[in-house]
């Protein structure tokens, strides 16, 4: 009788993956929300672009963050929607960044 040889398993086990704990860490979180607490409250609720007090008003990047902004109090203004969808559409054209 022939003795049989012992298979090597084919399969390796995989490295088990723990996903990061940054919870409320980005745009939404506790932290940013203070934030644009702090600097809605700076700019007296007011569009820094067009002057329009309260509505729908929206924390931007002076210096956008794809070019090297950053989340500095200094960086950041408040401006109504309408202002912040033009200043990114124009930004968006010159940087040739597309939007989606």
């Amino acid at each position: 009788m022939v003795k049989l040889s012992t298979l090597q398993p084919r399969l390796k086990p995989t490295a088990t993956h723990t996903p990061k704990k940054n919870w409320g860490k980005g745009r939404g979180g506790r932290a940013w929300r203070r934030l644009r607490d702090e600097i809605l409250a700076r700019d007296n609720y007011t569009c820094q672009c067009c002057g329009r007090v309260g509505g729908r008003l929206e924390l931007d990047h002076i210096v956008n963050v794809a070019q090297g902004g950053t989340d500095d109090k200094a960086n950041l203004q408040i401006l109504c929607y309408t202002c912040h969808k033009q200043k990114t559409q124009t930004e968006s054209q010159a940087g040739g960044v597309q939007q989606f």
